[in-house]
């Protein structure tokens, strides 16, 4: 079998797969009407959509400051609201000031004879997406994280950078409902570059439930 022909019947049950994972989702009792929303407006539907809302459980976290001439964790922990739900906390002491020219990746990567990729890498211009959100990706995310964090502004950045008490249950309101994904574990790992080199990366184990 030629190489062409073997990339196109691996995309092809790649989608079914993802396609099959999407309509049982969809077919359980855990369907909901959301109302329209700003989000809704932000990237482009309608007042209203049906989604299939999963259990999102964050199981561990590690944060690596690749270099220290730039930064380093003050701390990096999950703490447990309740059975159910936990919340992330990141404090990271910014050493060189001002800071700009960041790239963000993020990789997406879901368990499976070890941890695989489950989305193409996701390459941001931090700095001018903050002038200009438009990567739909990115402003679900940023949505979420902004209200925990102070990272909501535009570049340069000449302060500390904190994530405070990032709550589970705003992933499953505020993102899950846009991007159905199958139950299973991931792995979200962000990697943070400053004139193309790496300087932290964070990586978010986590547990969809349906």
């Amino acid at each position: 079998m030629c190489p062409m022909a073997t990339i196109i019947i691996t995309t092809f049950t790649t989608l079914t797969r993802r396609l099959s994972s999407l309509l049982m989702c969809l077919r359980r009792r855990h369907r909901t009407w959301h109302h329209h929303t700003t989000l809704d407006k932000e990237l482009g539907w309608g007042k209203g959509r049906e989604a299939c809302v999963a259990h999102v459980t964050f199981t561990n976290l590690k944060c690596n400051a690749t270099d220290r001439n730039i930064g380093e964790f003050d701390y990096c922990y999950i703490k447990a609201v309740n059975r159910t739900h936990k919340y992330v906390s990141v404090y990271f002491k910014l050493y060189q000031r001002p800071l700009s020219n960041i790239t963000l990746n993020i990789k997406v990567f879901r368990k499976s004879n070890g941890y695989q990729p489950f989305i193409p890498t996701i390459n941001i211009d931090l700095c001018k997406f903050l002038i200009n959100q438009k990567h739909p990706f990115m402003i679900i995310f940023y949505k979420i994280t902004k209200q925990y964090s102070n990272i909501n502004h535009t570049c340069p950045y000449i302060t500390d950078v904190y994530v405070d008490k990032m709550y589970t249950g705003n992933l499953e309101s505020d993102f899950m409902r846009y991007i159905p994904i199958p139950e299973g574990d991931y792995l979200i790992r962000l990697e943070f570059q400053y004139n193309k080199a790496e300087y932290l990366n964070i990586s978010l184990y986590s547990k969809v439930l349906k």
